[in-house]
């Protein structure tokens, strides 16, 4: 596939292997170096300036762009990333560690985001992927700078999105296991709202985090 940079120069970029679509608006293809090409099926416009503020922050457990990829005429077309690769294993029965570790560091991230006054609007389990050791947050092309809210308005936003994809993180896997499905887990994270910071906090005093919807389950029964 053939695109331009930012600066008009043709970019050639070889693939192996189409990957995916999602909602009819990209498709996924893995490239000849092991990178990850991201092309959209309708010309984007994102906020370009607030993406690359972003991604000169190098925060942790947010994905990297390697490259910004246009059409001749200039249109965003797509993106060159690193290729994440999903892990298959089950996230309630990995030690708890997986989960803490990794969103305390999300969290430390929205942190820095809000502090910029960056708003995560696309922030969602969807948009998260779960390697065997990292849990990365991708598709921050739809964030953006809010300077009507405060600085700490927008820190409760954005940490918000994050416990919210830690719960549903918590809910998908839960389904997976017959002594845990038809249990109301999103009603009681709806009423209860323990936030995420709060909840990884919890889950320090369990092996591993089955053990803690375990206890969970029997508060809701």
């Amino acid at each position: 596939m053939y695109f331009y940079d930012q600066d008009k120069k043709i970019v050639k970029v070889p693939i192996t292997e189409k990957i995916s679509h999602r909602f009819n608006t990209h498709y996924i293809y893995k490239t000849v170096n092991g990178k990850c090409l991201k092309r959209f099926r309708v010309v984007k416009e994102p906020d370009l300036q607030t993406e690359r503020k972003i991604q000169s922050l190098q925060l942790d457990n947010i994905y990297r762009i390697d490259q910004y990829l246009f059409n001749a005429t200039g249109d965003f077309r797509g993106i060159i990333m690193p290729y994440y690769d999903a892990s298959s294993e089950d996230i309630l029965l990995k030690p708890s560690d997986y989960l803490v570790d990794n969103f305390s560091t999300i969290f430390s991230s929205f942190k820095t985001l809000s502090e910029e006054g960056i708003v995560a609007a696309d922030a969602n389990l969807e948009n998260t992927i779960f390697t065997n050791d990292e849990i990365i947050i991708i598709d921050t092309e739809r964030y953006y700078e809010d300077k009507t809210q405060s600085i700490e308005d927008i820190k409760q936003n954005n940490y918000a999105s994050a416990s919210w994809i830690l719960y549903f993180s918590l809910i998908k896997a839960a389904k997976k296991h017959h002594q845990l499905q038809n249990i109301p887990f999103y009603e009681w994270f709806y009423s209860t709202r323990p936030d995420g910071i709060t909840l990884c906090r919890e889950l320090t005093h369990y092996q591993y985090p089955i053990e803690y919807l375990q206890k969970v389950k029997k508060k809701i029964k």
